[in-house]
């Protein structure tokens, strides 16, 4: 829907882009991740922050090498 917004002659069409930002934003920072990090560090302790230390958070970027 962002991208058919932006493509119109709409004036507010660029004001479509704060809905995915914010999407984003809470996500990332309040209800997505860090409970879940949380969870997951009290349940699996020094395995997850293994895990974690070589993974990217959200998006699948390529593996972070470790220097052991």
């Amino acid at each position: 829907m962002t991208i058919f917004a932006l493509s119109t002659d709409y004036p507010w069409g660029s004001a479509t882009l704060l809905a995915p930002v914010f999407m984003y934003w809470i996500r990332v920072y309040v209800t997505g991740i860090p409970p879940l990090e949380a969870l997951m560090l009290r349940s699996r302790g020094d395995r997850y922050r293994e895990y974690r230390s070589r993974t990217s958070a959200l998006f699948p970027l390529p593996s972070k090498r470790v220097v052991t």
